[in-house]
């Protein structure tokens, strides 16, 4: 397993003024380090926001009418 995973360093830097639920950073964060595309949750903090920088963020229902 640790062969096939990757490593990086996620900084906590992310800031967004429209974010409801700071407990919600680390996923933006993470989201940034990685260069997702796509966020797929039901929270709807984190929906409310439907883009952080590259990243959509949809619920599973929508992702799957997008792929």
């Amino acid at each position: 397993m640790e062969a096939s995973c990757i490593s990086s360093f996620i900084g906590n830097t992310v800031v967004s003024s429209n974010l409801r639920d700071a407990d919600d950073l680390y996923l933006l964060a993470l989201a940034e380090t990685v260069e997702a595309d796509f966020i797929l949750t039901g929270d709807k903090d984190l929906l409310s926001l439907q883009f952080h920088r590259q990243t959509k963020i949809v619920t599973y229902k929508e992702f799957e009418t997008i792929t």
